[in-house]
């Protein structure tokens, strides 16, 4: 199985029943309808789990906050500028920044709560008021998620995926969101891979505009864990709508490697050794160093300059191509042996339906004599512990017509005694006889 970062789905054991229990992260409630379920598991049950372990293709999956901030030399409105690909003159420097010319930007809008005014929809009006709100030299000024998109959605679908997510998660809590989806990125495997920035402010619009204090619980841990979860469901929620295989996962590398591992076990528990296997190789293709990220290193590797950052960033990435071959090669190989072991069992299945075909208009008395003997040979021996209920019949049945048998013949012997004469008897009782 082919992918980048991400784990892909199987159906994992689980007790839960028709849904999940209270508290399950809701990206572990997105259903992968397309992938093969384990023979140990029910159809109602497995559903609520997000590993996968064959099958498919994987999708990217990355959700990166940044905080935007004057201490490091930073402007709201150049950020939002560039981001947008637009015009913008900051009224507090004067400074113009221009990015009208940039390429690669697919999308941009607005987001606000319903209670926002209007002017909030104009970009260059927005953060020149988040500028004018900040009077410290080293204040933070806005928040940005960065959102990697999966390459197999169309760019309706992209769009659809981050209003989805901006709005229930962000927007919802009172966030004024400025997005914008650029195009034109290069990844690490030299194909495009489009992706998705996001504004936001610190402080929560109202009627009135950005009033009252910066809100500190969206800066709490919890909260982008939140995120990261929520923007991993919305993404498979619409590769599911679109009809798709691909799954992401905003898991660790860590912990989906011990879920697979928990599975493998189970697998093996239950006595299915191919899910197992196909558990375990997941889990060693898991087991491995996480990508680390080029940083500022990234422009001077983009004009040639050999960094250190870059340097490591290539050994982690040979590590994974090299640890990924072994777990195709060593898939390969299982593969190679099901499948020899498919044709064998094909193979002796023809063979014997050819044999009973072959005896289906034979003579099978001869047969059923020899097993009727071997039951009565167990019944007289005081066996019948080991007798079939139907063996069972057929000695009671051989015993019967037997014992039948034998007393027709007694009845026959006296009738034929009866139609001799008393001379005839005489003589036979003193041996005269001729």
């Amino acid at each position: 199985m082919r992918g980048y970062t991400n784990s892909q789905a199987v159906c994992p054991q689980s007790s839960w029943g028709a849904a999940p229990p209270d508290g399950t992260p809701e990206a572990v409630r997105i259903v992968h309808r397309r992938q093969g379920c384990p023979p140990w598991t029910r159809p109602a049950s497995w559903r609520w789990t997000p590993l996968i372990v064959r099958g498919g293709t994987v999708a990217i999956y990355r959700l990166e906050a940044k905080v935007i901030g004057r201490a490091s030399g930073r402007s709201a409105c150049a950020a939002a500028a560039y981001r947008a690909a637009e015009q913008i003159v900051d009224q507090r420097t004067g400074q113009v920044h221009d990015y009208a010319r940039r390429s690669g930007v697919e999308h941009a809008e607005i987001l606000a709560p319903e209670t926002a005014p209007g002017w909030v929809q104009d970009r260059a009006a927005l953060w020149n008021a988040v500028e004018a709100a900040e009077t410290r030299r080293n204040a933070q000024l806005a928040r940005e998620l960065v959102l990697t998109l999966p390459r197999e959605l169309t760019p309706e679908q992209r769009l659809e995926a981050v209003r989805s997510f901006v709005s229930a998660e962000l927007v919802s809590r009172g966030m004024v969101a400025d997005l914008a989806i650029h195009s034109g990125c290069t990844a690490s495997d030299g194909a495009e891979q489009p992706h998705a920035h996001v504004m936001l402010t610190l402080r929560a619009i109202g009627p009135e505009g950005l009033t009252g204090n910066k809100v500190r619980a969206w800066n709490e841990v919890a909260a982008l864990e939140r995120w990261r979860e929520q923007w991993g469901a919305c993404l498979n929620q619409a590769l599911e709508r679109a009809e798709l295989s691909a799954r992401v996962d905003h898991r660790s590398l860590e912990a989906q490697r011990q879920e697979a591992e928990r599975m493998a076990d189970q697998a093996r528990t239950h006595g299915h050794e191919a899910w197992a296997d196909q558990f375990t190789l997941r889990a060693l293709e898991l087991d491995r160093r996480p990508e680390p990220k080029l940083g500022a290193a990234a422009r001077l590797e983009a004009r040639g300059i050999t960094t250190e950052q870059g340097a490591l960033v290539r050994e982690v990435r040979a590590e994974r191509e090299e640890r990924r071959s072994l777990v195709d090669e060593l898939r390969g190989w299982l593969t190679e042996k099901a499948r020899q072991v498919a044709e064998r069992a094909h193979a002796f299945k023809d063979a014997l339906r050819e044999r009973l075909a072959g005896l289906a208009g034979a003579d099978l008395s001869s047969l059923r004599q020899a097993n009727l003997e071997v039951a009565l040979a167990r019944s007289d021996r005081g066996q019948e512990h080991l007798l079939t209920g139907q063996e069972r019949s057929q000695v009671a049945e051989h015993r019967t017509a037997e014992a039948e048998r034998q007393r027709q013949v007694e009845q026959e012997r006296a009738r034929a005694q009866e139609r001799e004469g008393p001379r005839l008897r005489r003589v036979r009782s003193l041996g005269l006889e001729r």
